[in-house]
């Protein structure tokens, strides 16, 4: 299914955005929501290649927290996955969800309610595969989601989750969420000020944690844990781009022309050299272990491509018997 395929949500995100025509928005950072909305059922078909190396998806009772624009509940159902749900809290989103469901002739259902009140989710039971993709960083007490979504699960249930790494050179340079140079770098009080300096109007609603907060808390749980990111077989070429991407920040600082507080810039400047810093030294440290201890060498990559080159850690979670 392309993008363009979907007339119903085109129909909902043309008058939200007051256009009569997709190629009318030229604002990079809309353009950029616009085609995340238009690629749902292609991000939902990637993302189930994935899970389905580790679970037969038919048969499964399925649940996609924070649903969006519903391309997931699209993808499962098709995949034979029963019971489809889907929940926001997000009116808006639950329209696009709605809009692609019918566009797609499908049967998922989808609710109005929040992940962090277990009452209301309890009602919906429990599931065998529930799904949480960029979504974790936009709730405001991550500790608890990840608690109610580990009691909504059946025994062998998994949880998969896309989660976004706040150190990811590309990130870096230019977020996910924002396109802002440097964000997230940043504790979330200054990233807060930062947003709001640009988008004094809004509520700035992402927190990034560590990976390890992640596993640690499921790990509390009584879940098995596996981040299972593909490491690209050439290192040295993914080495490289971490590289050139750290060395576009650094010359980015040149030009830093986002009109903000000086001691907010300034915390921001140092931060990224900083990061750039790390991973250069490390970097150095590889290099120079590829001829001595080869074995080494490679963990030491893995390690660093996992933390400077991944713009997505991709963990999955399994609750045992």
């Amino acid at each position: 299914m392309s993008y363009y395929e979907l007339p119903r949500l085109k129909k909902l995100l043309m008058q939200r955005y007051g256009i009569s025509s997709i190629e009318e928005v030229k604002n990079p950072l809309s353009k950029m929501y616009l085609d995340f909305a238009l690629s749902t059922v292609w991000r939902g078909e990637l993302v189930k290649n994935i899970i389905s190396r580790h679970i037969d998806i038919k048969g499964k009772k399925y649940l996609d927290v924070g649903c969006a624009y519903g391309g997931f509940l699209v993808v499962f159902e098709k995949a034979g996955a029963i019971d489809v749900v889907g929940i926001d809290i997000n009116e808006q989103l639950l329209d696009y969800s709605r809009a692609v469901i019918d566009d797609c002739n499908l049967n998922a259902q989808i609710f109005k309610k929040d992940i962090l009140n277990l009452d209301e989710i309890s009602e919906l039971g429990k599931f065998d595969l529930i799904t949480c993709n960029d979504v974790i960083e936009h709730v405001d007490y991550p500790k608890t989601a990840l608690e109610n979504m580990v009691s909504m699960l059946n025994e062998n249930g998994m949880i998969f989750m896309q989660i976004p790494n706040r150190f990811s050179a590309s990130f870096i340079k230019s977020d996910g969420h924002f396109q802002l140079f440097g964000i997230t770098v940043l504790p979330k009080q200054l990233a807060d000020k930062y947003y709001n300096e640009i988008y004094s109007a809004n509520k700035h609603d992402v927190t990034y944690k560590s990976l390890n907060y992640y596993i640690n808390n499921l790990n509390k749980s009584d879940m098995e844990c596996s981040v299972i990111n593909s490491i690209e077989e050439d290192k040295d070429q993914k080495l490289r781009l971490i590289d050139g991407t750290f060395e576009e920040c650094e010359r980015n600082i040149q030009t830093f022309s986002i009109n903000l507080p000086l001691d907010l810039k300034d915390v921001v400047i140092k931060r990224v050299l900083r990061m750039s810093n790390v991973f250069k030294q490390q970097y150095k440290k590889y290099l120079n272990l590829k001829y001595t201890d080869k074995s080494k060498a490679s963990a030491l990559a893995d390690k660093l491509i996992l933390k400077f080159g991944v713009d997505f850690w991709i963990l999955l979670a399994k609750k045992p018997n």
